[in-house]
């Protein structure tokens, strides 16, 4: 079989041999204008001078693509392009071209067809395109030619020298005075094709067109649907890769531009690359990236984790929110949230059925449980360190710092009948609870002990603590004044009649202790010698008399 070079080369040359009879015929616009096809245009020369020229394009519904509009000009170059600069697709389109030459009065019209096929957009072969050509009378030569890249062929018209049955048909309307309508000619041309309206052709052979699988309605392509619903429209019926839109190549990508703007420096792309999927901006690079194993990664790429991201983390929801760490294996497996920086690791998190499915603090970079919360109500433990509450410095397991001077520090309250307090144990020995004031305390620190003093019968001191001065010897700042026999004035500088007492006498009168006689205490803020709200006087008595008696007391102000 002969190639299709050879082919086009023969056409060539029986155009040549036919130039010489061309110029005898009776169709003079068909020997003043030449057809020059070259790379992506077509251009339509006249041999003389014209006062107008006009080339108009339609498809194949009749409808008109392209318009030149009247011209004063000996030659017309169509960049195969629609009214809107767009190319045009692969399919048959009819030409005419009206010509009027100076001087003349009527105005001469050649028609004729193109088929376009775009081989390059299809198998990255060369593009083709065919042209023919008529006269008035829709009678002229079947101009075929072959356009090559880089190369131009031309060819003048001619009358045939052999006729078809569409010829002998065509002819015998014209001597009947009838003209053939450009819609009937571009039917039959179609009906020789074999094409189907709408749909775009293509070569079946070197030679024959026929249907394409794709469509083209009302500007929209469509490739597997006779209907598509946009601009380009892919549909796929079976699955696979076969049924979708692929690219290949080093630059393979699927690209697309900022509807907003749409210039050329606002690309986005989807590509693959190292087998990982990336979602990619011009000047930013890859924003996102998914693994084979479908980990993904948002500006970085991804790791072990099924998610990574290089950023701040949100989760917003017009409603309630929950972010979930949740494992659904057996027991010891774990759930955790992570902190870390280059110096330490910490989590939180809790394990199935691992002590009591307790919530734990850990110190991941030691190893150290800090805190556990048994479920359910049950403990809350420090294993280790020192806890402070009100001081980052704390002095002891649990040392509680109040900011104000009026707020109670441990505060103990119980809804039921028993007792309430605070209990401390020493397992070695030595004070277990204990209060101490400090000299920054202040009269009205509710709860504190502000003094302490045990008083001998004679009304001398024997031990005593001061909870403004924080003093523990000598008198520590309070003075005691023996008025007689079992009355003692109590001074403390500070004010005391608004304050808590604790009075215990000692428990027998005199010093040698008697258990048949008891002694008692009470307390006066308005009694003989008392001067000042800082003084209280104090009274021990037996209980079986109707007087006062000498016996040792402990005070304790609160």
């Amino acid at each position: 079989m002969k190639t299709f070079n050879h082919f086009t080369l023969l056409l060539l040359c029986a155009l040549l041999s036919i130039a010489a009879t061309f110029a005898q015929t009776s169709n003079p616009i068909s020997q003043d204008v030449t057809i020059i096809i070259q790379q992506e245009q077509v251009r339509f020369t006249s041999q003389k001078a014209v006062q107008m020229m006009q080339l108009q394009i339609f498809n194949q519904a009749g409808e008109k693509v392209y318009d030149s509009s009247p011209m004063t000009v000996a030659e017309i170059t169509w960049p195969l392009q629609n009214v809107n600069g767009e190319a045009l697709k692969s399919g048959l389109y009819a030409y005419t071209l009206s010509l009027q030459e100076s001087g003349a009065a009527d105005v001469r019209v050649r028609r004729g067809h193109f088929i376009v096929d775009r081989v390059l957009d299809r198998d990255t072969k060369t593009d083709k395109l065919w042209v023919t050509s008529q006269n008035e009378s829709s009678i002229g030569t079947e101009l075929t030619v072959a356009r090559s890249e880089g190369s131009t062929v031309a060819g003048t018209s001619s009358e045939r020298t052999t006729t078809t049955p569409r010829d002998t048909t065509q002819r015998e309307a014209a001597s009947r005075g009838e003209t053939p309508s450009t819609t009937k000619t571009a039917k039959a041309t179609a009906e020789a094709a074999s094409g189907t309206v709408g749909q775009i052709a293509k070569f079946i052979t070197g030679t024959d067109l026929g249907n394409s699988l794709m469509t083209e309605k009302n500007g929209s392509i469509g490739i597997g649907t006779a209907n598509p619903e946009g601009l380009f429209h892919v549909h796929g019926t079976s699955g696979g890769i076969s049924t979708g839109i692929t690219t290949s190549g080093a630059g393979a990508g699927f690209f697309f531009r900022n509807r907003e703007t749409a210039t050329a420096g606002d690309y986005w792309a989807w590509y693959s690359q190292g087998n990982i999927a990336r979602f990619w901006r011009q000047g930013v690079g890859d924003l996102l990236a998914i693994k084979t194993d479908g980990s993904v990664g948002i500006g970085m790429a991804p790791s072990g984790y099924k998610l990574d991201v290089n950023g701040q983390l949100r989760t917003v929801r017009g409603n309630s929110n929950d972010l979930v760490v949740e494992t659904t294996a057996g027991t010891n497996a774990w759930a955790k949230m992570w902190m870390i920086t280059p110096s330490q690791k910490w989590n939180i998190g809790t394990a199935h059925n691992y002590k009591g499915n307790q919530y734990y603090l850990h110190d991941a970079t030691f190893d150290q449980v800090r805190m556990t919360v048994q479920p359910n109500g049950g403990a809350i433990a420090f294993p280790l360190g020192d806890v402070g509450i009100g001081t980052t410095t704390p002095q002891a397991k649990l040392h509680v710092l109040s900011s104000t001077q009026n707020t109670a520090t441990i505060y103990g309250e119980s809804t039921s009948s028993g007792g309430v307090g605070v209990y401390a144990r020493n397992l070695s020995g030595g004070r277990a609870l204990y209060a101490e004031g400090d000299t920054g305390q202040s009269r009205d620190k509710g709860g504190l002990v502000k003094a302490m003093i045990f008083v001998n019968q004679d009304g001398t001191i024997a031990r005593c603590f001061n909870g403004i001065t924080g003093a523990t010897t000598g008198n520590c700042g309070i003075d005691v004044t023996r008025q007689y026999d079992g009355v003692y004035l109590v001074d403390f500088h500070s004010q005391v009649n608004d304050r808590f007492f604790s009075l215990t006498a000692q428990g027998s009168y005199g010093t040698t202790y008697n258990e048949s006689i008891k002694t008692g205490a009470n307390f006066y803020f308005a009694a003989r010698g008392i001067t000042s709200n800082t003084q209280v006087v104090i009274k021990t008595f037996i209980t079986d008399a109707e007087y006062t008696a000498a016996a040792s007391f402990m005070l304790i102000v609160y």
